[in-house]
């Protein structure tokens, strides 16, 4: 059937990234959407972030990914005591022609054990659930039955049978994260998380018996300590779907200034590469409790014929609010997912 081949090429384009799930260029800056166990997991009371990502506007019709979350301590952080986190994230993403878009909310909890009496070993995991809605708009789409010889006539009949244009589903996901610190100098993360675990069916054809494949992710982050004023940061983030394979790999530099206790001031660039896929150019600064980044998808894939090296931009900001005892601290100048 025709509508099954156009259905095909949408998902097709979606997935040129070579992962079929949605990504992030800033996969640093998603933290709870890239592990559950992340959840949690930063130095602060409470983090609210937004994300936007526009991809393909090239090649195109422009894909679209907006994600809000935000992320708490539930059991406080103390020397030597295990604690827990909670969190929410709304994910909206619409791609293509046919609008076909995922609407996602997603609650997770975590729970971190620390692995010595000082607190800079921890062992965390976490888990979350989410009602997912995916869905297309059919009466955007063109069938060649709809041409009368001179025109395109959208009151013609196309003459294909036309699957649901939504299913809804629940999809769950789990992680592990492991956390070492040392004295201020030199802080490195491990992560591993699962999505998809349930195999929930998706396709939207009313033959489908599609289900998704569950996505395997691996993380490594870490922050160096060159001077007082400049840390490296090094991330890895490693994506498998069925054959699909997702390496991105990279590393910021971040400049601190700290004028006083309470408020504090970071300059950061950095450059990841999405190996087959892309070449990402970051710039991002922090201000007090505020974060913002930008980051560009240069695209040296097979698509860069019809690209022209233009991929994705994406945007993110990231206010981490104060502490209990009223203070800012931001020793970790690096994003620590």
């Amino acid at each position: 059937m025709r509508i099954t081949v156009l259905i095909m090429f949408f998902i097709s384009l979606w997935l040129s990234s070579l992962s079929q799930d949605i990504h992030f260029s800033q996969h640093y800056f998603t933290p709870v959407f890239t592990n559950p166990a992340n959840t949690g997991l930063f130095e602060g009371k409470y983090r609210m972030g937004l994300q936007y990502r526009n991809q393909w506007n090239a090649v195109t019709t422009p894909f679209k990914t907006l994600m809000a979350a935000g992320d708490m301590m539930i059991i406080r952080k103390k020397p030597g005591r295990g604690y827990a986190g909670a969190g929410l994230m709304i994910l909206g993403d619409r791609a293509g022609d046919g609008a076909y878009g995922i609407t996602q909310a997603a609650l997770s909890l975590s729970w971190f054990q620390p692995l010595d009496r000082k607190g800079r070993n921890y062992l965390g995991a976490g888990i979350s659930a989410a009602p997912t809605e995916v869905s297309v708009n059919f009466n955007r789409l063109r069938f060649p039955d709809q041409y009368d010889g001179n025109m395109f006539n959208p009151n013609i009949p196309h003459g294909e049978s036309i699957g649901r244009e939504w299913r809804y589903y629940p999809d769950l996901a789990a992680g592990l994260v492991w956390l070492l610190t040392q004295t201020g100098q030199q802080e490195v993360q491990l992560g591993f998380s699962a999505f998809h675990l349930n195999r929930p069916k998706w396709g939207l054809l009313e033959s489908s018996a599609e289900k998704l494949s569950v996505r395997w992710s691996a993380q490594a982050s870490a922050r160096q300590k060159l001077s007082e004023e400049w840390h490296l940061c090094p991330s890895m983030l490693f994506n498998i779907q069925d054959r699909h394979r997702e390496l991105l790999i990279g590393s910021n530099v971040s400049w601190s200034r700290w004028d006083r206790s309470d408020l504090a001031a970071t300059l950061r660039a950095g450059i990841h590469s999405r190996l087959g896929d892309a070449l990402i150019i970051l710039l991002g600064a922090d201000l007090g409790a505020m974060s913002y980044n930008i980051s560009y998808d240069i695209n040296y894939s097979g698509l860069k014929k019809a690209s022209y090296l233009r991929g994705g931009l994406e945007l993110s900001l990231q206010y981490t609010f104060l502490k209990p005892d009223g203070t800012l601290k931001r020793e970790v100048t690096c994003p620590i997912f």
